[in-house]
């Protein structure tokens, strides 16, 4: 039996056949009988399990900022791309005379150095444009207002007055409307605010914030029906009408004392009725010899209401609308009939067609005339433009345009002779800006997203060397 045994053992085939026979058995490989799992074990793969599940969220959560961090980082480096190909120096158009050499050298810092557009803001003409109106702007706790009543047809209009800080400060409030009454002993820069806004809006507030930051007095004009102001009589306010500015700027220069400047700003439509004022008066040579400057922003030039792109005329004509509805229960029967048609017509066009009846105008000849009523949108729109007046302004006068505004830019393109053939014009135009945005990026960062206006340091250095 031994002999057999280790016989049986010896044999190659009986080798392989004892080694296979635990792994045939299901047994270990090594001896000893198999375990059966327990409860535990079960418990502790599937921990091990949610472990590896837990790990592998935890990587992708990690991505996830990651990723974003990653997308963020090439959006602001394209953007700074973008800035930096849009920081130009302005290019100036002017005739060659000593009053202008005197001009262009008191601006340098702003005529030779680039103006590079705020980031996100600045670079996008759309934004440039919605944050004009849309941003805050800073807010002047000692606003004054007054209410004026005009000589002619009896309507009436506000001024926002806001006084240096400095004299604020050692006024009180009670006498600060004594102040705007006169003698006015600080130079007054008079602002009018373009089409569907007021001197509420956030660029008339931040123009008027720097204009008492450098010592002066600054007076909004809220034209007729704006300014929270009712129309007290059926005439609204009109692009070719010019007796209002009129009006006020003699007010003003009654107030104030000997050899007190008065300069006046004009944005979009309200810098086109400024520069057809001063034509008018330009040419009859009856401007207040205390006027001595003035700024256009983002002027028109030229009315042209059948051009008008998307989305503008809805924005106009939504403006128009709203006028309108104050002006629904007044005048006599056919008045009222035309204002209806106005508000229920679907265009621009056909809004204004019907009010133009109605429309207040003014003889572009002294002594300005008050009249009423067009025959045609085309004698309208060549009454309302202020570009055949241009060659007839008396005083120094700063028109500012961006490259990329699409309302007014190609208008001033083709309008530049008419410009130029005035001594006493000078036309600076910046790469980007929008529609009377102009929002900028300071060296020292002060105002990161564009808060602030490159186009305001402009006009107050141009005062300055006024």
């Amino acid at each position: 039996k031994n002999n057999t045994d280790r016989s049986y053992r010896e044999t190659p085939s009986s080798r392989t056949m004892v080694s296979s026979l635990p792994e045939r058995m299901g047994k270990p490989k090594h001896g000893g009988r198999q375990r059966r799992k327990s409860p535990s074990d079960t418990s502790s793969s599937e921990t091990q399990g949610s472990n590896q599940e837990e790990e592998k969220d935890r990587g992708i959560e990690i991505s996830y900022p990651l990723l974003g961090f990653l997308i963020s980082f090439v959006f602001v480096a394209f953007e700074k791309r973008r800035q930096r190909l849009l920081t130009k120096a302005p290019l100036i158009f002017r005739q060659t005379s000593s009053e202008n050499d005197k001009i262009f050298s008191l601006m340098t810092s702003i005529m030779l150095r680039g103006v590079r557009p705020s980031l996100f803001v600045g670079t996008r003409s759309s934004l440039n444009s919605a944050a004009a109106i849309l941003k805050r702007g800073p807010i002047c706790p000692d606003r004054v207002r007054e209410i004026v009543t005009m000589g002619r047809d009896g309507a009436r209009v506000a001024i926002d007055w806001e006084l240096p800080k400095l004299k604020i400060a050692f006024e009180k409030r009670k006498t600060e409307s004594r102040s705007v009454r006169g003698p006015i002993q600080l130079p007054v820069v008079l602002v009018l605010h373009g089409v569907n806004t007021d001197t509420s809006s956030g660029y008339i507030r931040s123009f008027m914030s720097e204009c008492t930051k450098n010592g002066w007095i600054a007076a909004g004009l809220n034209l007729r029906g704006d300014g929270r102001v009712k129309l007290s009589t059926p005439r609204m306010q009109s692009t070719a009408y010019t007796n209002d500015l009129r009006s006020i700027v003699d007010n003003i220069s009654h107030r104030l004392s000997d050899n007190i400047p008065l300069f006046l700003v004009g944005f979009s439509l309200g810098a086109n009725i400024l520069l057809k004022y001063l034509g008018e008066e330009g040419r009859a040579t009856s401007l207040p010899t205390c006027v001595l400057g003035a700024v256009s922003f983002s002027n028109p030039l030229k009315i042209n209401l059948t051009d008008m792109k998307t989305p503008w005329k809805q924005i106009f004509a939504l403006g128009l609308k709203k006028s309108l509805l104050s002006m629904r229960h007044m005048g006599c029967h056919n008045f009222q009939s035309a204002m209806w048609k106005a508000l229920l017509s679907p265009t621009l066009v056909g809004t204004r067609s019907h009010t133009l009846p109605h429309t207040i105008r003014n003889d572009s000849t002294y002594p300005f005339s008050t009249r009423i009523g067009y025959s045609s949108m085309s004698e309208y729109m060549e009454d309302s433009s202020c570009v055949k007046y241009i060659a007839h302004i008396s005083i120094p006068t700063l028109m500012i345009v961006a490259r990329d505004d699409s309302l007014v830019y190609q208008n001033t393109f083709e309008s530049l002779s008419h410009c130029m053939a005035n001594p006493k014009v000078i036309l600076m135009k910046i790469r980007s800006g929008g529609h009377l945005g102009f929002h900028h990026s300071p060296r020292n960062f002060s105002s990161f997203l564009g808060v602030s206006s490159w186009a305001d340091q402009a006009a107050a250095s141009f005062f300055r060397a006024l």
